[in-house]
């Protein structure tokens, strides 16, 4: 079985993904670096030229060539389809990374990479804060249900890590 790490944008998925991976000897898999791959374009060019929709297809199917064989899995939008969820629910265990919005907010305004996430890279401060707020709001439903939630403003990745190695992956 596979570890999901989920969570917003910002909150850390592929650092926690690559510490958690090294702690239990497992690899890394990011849906993003996937999908790239098999458009043979970056995010950005994919959303400019197909549109979110076709984004999360590819995303939904990359989830599904991912192999059963216990990697670190991160994405941030993929439980949030009823289908994603219930296939990662047969395949693994979910993990919600949840980071307090102001948290999110500095991280994300911050970003040296923000021109690398279409969803907000044209956003100034106050749309990016209803940005967050909404998309959250959205996502909490799917966020909430996971095997395991990590606050990152209360425990160390360490916790989570000892939580993993009790799991039967």
């Amino acid at each position: 079985m596979n570890i999901y790490l989920t969570g917003f944008m910002g909150c850390g998925k592929s650092s926690m993904g690559k510490e958690i991976a090294a702690a239990l000897n497992l690899e890394v898999s990011d849906t993003d670096a996937l999908v790239q791959e098999k458009a043979g374009m970056d995010i950005p060019e994919i959303f400019n030229r197909q549109g979110e929709a076709a984004f999360r297809q590819m995303e939904s199917e990359v989830l599904r060539s991912i192999p059963d064989q216990r990697l670190v899995i991160t994405g941030g939008g993929l439980p949030c389809s009823e289908a994603n969820w219930n296939y990662m629910k047969q395949h693994g265990y979910i993990v919600y990374i949840e980071v307090p919005v102001p948290v999110l907010f500095e991280r994300l305004r911050t970003d040296k990479n923000k021109s690398q996430r279409p969803l907000i890279r044209h956003l100034d401060d106050n749309g990016l804060k209803d940005y967050i707020l909404t998309a959250i709001d959205r996502r909490k439903a799917f966020y909430e249900r996971a095997d395991y939630i990590f606050r990152s403003s209360e425990q160390d990745t360490k916790i989570l890590i000892e939580k993993l190695k009790t799991i039967k992956l």
